[in-house]
């Protein structure tokens, strides 16, 4: 088991007395009010929890803050959306697009280390001390790999176009598209996986599972009414989920691939596998990705009703309160010592 569960949220939301609060198992650690010039908002998605460190983000005039535990730690010139924060021996790393919708930068410590006036950042990852992201043109063509700040074009092994890339262990994933097939690859291994008419395609992305492998989710729509379903691709097995409304999470760190979604009303969040549902939580939402975490066998989303009131924690089956009135915003799994 781990040696602690932390969770941070937003407390008393659309009141004078929002605060943005961390719990260490339900114990109140922290607790901040909001104050932007500082790096302080309530945004669900400018919380980025890492054990009992609290970052926060925002942007206030013509600069960006970064804070931990609500004090500054730097700023720098420009409006960026935070999509990626990651502490290392070396560093903080961030990743932010432009909130003007143009141009992305990497950053370490505040410091540029790669960026573009055009085009958007995504998939901040570490491996082998060495940091990757992807950036993707605005022509929406292969994207480029930045590694340590230096930028390289990703061309298909043996599709027609890239969709998305990580490196794991120093072999570089490829996600790729061809006129039959979405390709999963490595340079000594090809997975297809054959297209699903009538869905419409939507989107796609490589998650790093613990065996230091890929998984692919495909993001897929029906046609006509527009339900959103996904295609698990895991090793040249493949698995058709959704039917929901949307919303859906996948976790591949744990030993079981998890996943969240809505129903068609959004009046239900299911918890499960693509095959196994644990839970269906009534009247119950998650403010994003962050709120959940997948560790070894065990499983935790921080929710909150849909009309206001204590947050909870579901973990393996049980659903206990946070002791906080509002919306978690992250959670993070501390290993035991």
């Amino acid at each position: 088991m781990p040696s602690a569960i932390y969770v941070c949220g937003v407390e008393y939301p659309d009141t004078d007395s929002s605060q943005i609060v961390v719990l260490r198992d339900s114990t109140l650690m922290l607790a901040l009010l909001p104050d932007i010039p500082k790096g302080i908002g309530l945004d669900p998605d400018t919380h980025f929890l890492y054990s009992d460190k609290l970052y926060t983000t925002a942007s206030y005039g013509d600069k960006t803050i970064v804070a931990l535990g609500g004090q500054p730690v730097f700023s720098f010139e420009g409006r960026e959306y935070i999509s990626d924060i990651i502490p290392t021996s070396r560093g903080l790393w961030t990743l932010g697009n432009d909130r003007s919708g143009e141009g992305f930068a990497l950053r370490l410590d505040g410091k540029t280390v790669f960026k573009s006036g055009s085009g958007k950042g995504s998939g901040l990852h570490i491996d082998g001390g060495k940091t990757y992201c992807l950036y993707s043109s605005d022509d929406n063509q292969n994207p480029c790999l930045v590694e340590e700040g230096i930028y390289r074009d990703l061309s298909p092994r043996f599709g027609t176009r890239v969709l998305d890339a990580r490196v794991v262990e120093g072999e570089l994933w490829l996600l790729e598209q061809a006129e039959d097939a979405w390709i999963v690859s490595t340079s000594q291994e090809r997975f297809d996986y054959p297209p699903r008419p009538p869905f419409q395609f939507r989107g796609a992305r490589l998650y790093v599972r613990p065996d230091c492998r890929c998984s692919a989710v495909i993001s897929l729509q029906a046609p006509g009414m527009g339900v959103p379903v996904e295609l698990i691709c895991t090793d040249g097995e493949e698995m058709l989920t959704g039917g929901g409304g949307g919303s859906c999470y996948h976790y591949f760190e744990g030993s079981q691939p998890y996943l969240l979604r809505y129903d068609r009303l959004r009046s239900h969040l299911s918890i499960g596998t693509a095959a196994t549902e644990y839970a269906c939580l009534d009247s119950t939402l998650i403010s994003n990705r962050r709120a959940a975490q997948a560790w070894g066998s065990h499983f935790y989303a921080a929710c909150y009703p849909a009309a206001g009131g204590e947050a909870i924690l579901w973990s393996d089956g049980t659903v206990k309160g946070l002791g906080f009135d509002g919306y978690p915003t992250g959670v993070s799994v501390s290993p035991p010592k």
